[in-house]
């Protein structure tokens, strides 16, 4: 996993951690590239499934966390844990249950879940 977390400002928190990913991909056998993006204020949670490229040749998961003031982190942090995490794991299982060849494995699909665990997927 790649990590790259953006500066943050004083007084705001990230919403997801490395660890708490890690641990969600691992209890779902999900073993793709993966790339974590911390600190962008405008995004509670977001991934983008990409599909192999001539360039890079494996699928691969984009994730962007975001940042919430100090005071309401545990909350947001409670709301990845109990329910942005596990809407995640599974609808990336379903993508990866899908053989290599169907349109939605061949295509870029995203999944986004706003603080109040809302879940948008492009392939639901």
């Amino acid at each position: 996993m790649r990590i790259e977390k953006r500066p943050i400002g004083t007084g705001r928190s990230h919403v997801l951690t490395a660890s708490a990913l890690e641990l969600a991909l691992r209890a779902g056998t999900i073993a793709l590239d993966v790339t974590l993006v911390c600190g962008n204020a405008r995004t509670f949670f977001s991934a983008e499934f990409w599909p192999p490229t001539s360039a890079a040749p494996e699928e691969r998961l984009y994730i962007v966390s975001g940042d919430v003031p100090s005071q309401t982190a545990a909350a947001a942090r409670a709301v990845i844990a109990t329910q942005v995490l596990p809407a995640f794991v599974a609808w990336a299982q379903a993508l990866l249950t899908l053989p290599a060849n169907a349109p939605e494995r061949q295509n870029k699909q995203q999944f986004h879940a706003d603080a109040d665990g809302q879940v948008w997927r492009s392939n639901a």
